[in-house]
């Protein structure tokens, strides 16, 4: 089974952006973001790791960069609903690791995410904050960090 990953700052994700936006808004419809807000990733201090498999983006994660640090902002990560619970949000974090070792990772999840916040708790994120009325239903957001350097985990 031929499977790839595709990152934008090596490949031209040019082909993928109708179904990355598709994607955002089946899975995420209350945080989907706009065409303009898509654009500016595709310009900008951005980083897209796609999950591609029989031409079909089953999963995503999007991250900016930070300056200062270095630290990644994690600000999506999303598996289309019939793939998950297949590994596809570790295969994704598992890539970003590879190819930025030495970087922390920053991120927000739903207070409600519950399978979202045990995910990132065992990939050695630490809860840092609470972002109350983070979202556009007033609903909190957790502050999570990662470690600098990954070892194994």
């Amino acid at each position: 089974m031929h499977e790839e990953f595709l990152n934008s700052f090596h490949d031209d994700l040019t082909p993928w952006q109708s179904q990355i936006l598709q994607l955002d808004a089946m899975i995420l419809p209350d945080e989907k973001w706009t065409l303009e807000s898509w654009q500016n990733v595709w310009n900008r201090n951005y980083q897209l790791h796609l999950f591609v498999q029989k031409d079909e983006v089953q999963a995503f994660a999007l991250y900016q960069l930070i300056e200062f640090n270095p630290t990644w902002h994690l600000c999506k990560l999303v598996v289309a609903k019939n793939h998950q619970r297949q590994g596809l949000a570790g295969k994704l974090w598992d890539y970003q690791r590879k190819i930025s070792p030495d970087s922390e990772i920053f991120l927000e999840v739903r207070v409600s995410n519950l399978n979202a916040i045990n995910f990132y708790l065992k990939k050695s994120m630490t809860v840092v904050g609470l972002a109350r009325g983070q979202y556009s239903n007033g609903e909190s957001a957790l502050r999570m960090i990662g470690p600098r350097y990954w070892g194994q985990n």
